[in-house]
């Protein structure tokens, strides 16, 4: 995938906090200590690195660039017809499920997994209805890759509600073991794929397939020991609506999310440049997404817990400043540690590109390193986007995602075609770090008008 999946087990885990390690006997709650988690995300990112530089380094430039859109193709609209795929669905239905009975849960399952067939029915029909025009405006070779590219998503769609289920359960213990199963799984599928003659791009598509697949087998084997299926109880009609408007998902945000930051420059890419170029670009877009999910997961399972020692300022204390202090010094610490490191990935990725993936991929150096300013910025802007996404200032945030999105347009189509992987680049960091600077205003301004509602204390 280009991005982080926002759609998949890892992104569950990056909602659940991990103050320590307890458990609930009664409620089935186990929360793991932050290091074992970070240990344990650490291992899992290892593994899928591996597994990404066996499948790149195999396929080469050229193919890897179409293996890479395919892909993104048949992911780009998880988002709209995924149930939880977005973070404000996913921590409604997560909150809605920790305070409600088991059997009531086992009953929310059964009716966000049946929506959801029904979302897939209508997502395959697109698919058969629109893949031979795809693949001929986007010269790929093969409709047969571009099907199974989209379809190779599904089980992601279907391991969405499980994942949101064993969060709302607070099993973050499962949910580290499938994150571990699916990278582990996924790194023997290809080792076994390199050893197959045949079509590489469809064999590692169908092995990725079988991964995501064999992944979905076993969070519904967790889910299904962990509630009470053969007793569960109907939610109510009145509920079952209160619960789909909840978690609907706004076409017009699934489209400037898919501008902005789901890397819709690929599509000019693919239609003036050679499947090289969208490789060089895509490995760039892949490193830099990676490096803006992990800066977040170091900051809170790792330098906040150690500054907070080291300085010898506690907890009660931390929390107990007003909520603008609280987003003013995490976003500041996240700065501290986001820039340096980006800053040291700059000078280092020429020899680690070269080093992993050789020196045929030289070329996604330039692009990378524009993508990493715009990931600096983004991990930074992490904070005040999770405030946005939870009380939802929608005129505002619409107002900033337009804005955005349409800097993205304007400067794909002025600099891609003359400046090519730069031009792109630049459009979308230029994008990217707008959303980012803005969305941290608008938190900042929020809060402010916040405490300023807030009557003073004689």
């Amino acid at each position: 995938m280009l991005l982080p999946r926002s759609n998949n087990i890892r992104s569950h885990l990056q909602n659940i906090h991990l103050p320590g390690l307890f458990s609930d006997r009664e409620q089935g709650g186990f929360l793991l200590p932050g290091y074992w988690h970070l240990y344990a995300t650490l291992y899992a990112t290892l593994i899928t690195c591996c597994t990404q530089v066996l499948i790149i380094r195999t396929l080469g430039p050229d193919d890897f660039g179409i293996f890479a859109f395919v892909q993104w193709l048949g992911a780009l609209v998880i988002p709209l017809i995924g149930i939880g795929a977005s973070a404000p669905a996913n921590q409604h239905i997560a909150s809605t499920q920790s305070h409600e009975a088991p059997r009531l849960v086992a009953g929310i399952f059964y009716f966000l997994w049946c929506r959801q067939c029904r979302h897939i029915g209508f997502y395959i029909l697109a698919c058969l209805i629109l893949v031979t025009p795809v693949a001929w405006f986007f010269h790929i070779p093969s409709r047969s890759l571009l099907l199974l590219g989209s379809l190779s998503s599904l089980p992601l769609l279907f391991s969405n509600i499980a994942g949101v289920t064993l969060r709302g359960q607070q099993r973050s213990d499962l949910l580290l073991m499938l994150q571990i199963f699916g990278a582990f799984v996924s790194f023997l599928l290809v080792v076994v794929a390199l050893h197959i003659d045949g079509e590489r791009i469809g064999i590692f598509l169908l092995a990725r397939a079988i991964a995501d697949t064999l992944t979905l087998v076993m969070a519904m084997i967790c889910v299904l020991r962990l509630l009470p299926v053969s007793q569960a109880h109907a939610p109510s009609h009145l509920f079952r609506e209160r619960l789909v408007r909840k978690i609907r998902n706004s076409p017009l945000f699934f489209l400037i999310d898919a501008i902005v930051w789901q890397r819709s420059e690929l599509l000019l890419l693919a239609l003036w440049y050679r499947p090289a170029y969208l490789g060089f670009y895509a490995l760039g877009a892949l490193l830099s997404s990676w490096l803006m999910s992990l800066i977040p997961l170091l900051f809170s399972t790792f330098l906040a817990p150690l500054c907070t020692q080291l300085l010898l300022v506690s907890r009660a204390h931390w929390l107990c400043s007003s909520p603008q202090q609280q987003f003013i010094r995490t976003s500041g610490a996240m700065a501290v540690l986001a820039f340096p490191l980006c800053s040291l990935i700059m000078l280092l990725c020429p020899f680690l590109i070269q080093l992993c993936l050789g020196p045929e991929f030289l070329e996604a150096v330039v692009p990378f390193r524009i993508l990493l300013v715009s990931a600096a910025f983004g991990s930074v802007a992490s904070v005040s986007t999770t405030y946005l996404a939870t009380y939802q200032q929608h005129p505002l945030r619409l107002r900033l995602g337009l804005c955005a999105a349409i800097l993205n347009i304007l400067l794909a189509v002025l600099l891609t075609p003359y400046w090519g992987l730069s031009g792109a680049a630049i459009a979308s960091a230029s994008a990217q770090i707008l959303s980012a600077v803005g969305s941290i205003l608008l938190c900042h301004i929020s809060l402010k008008k916040q405490a300023a509602l807030v009557p003073k204390e004689v």
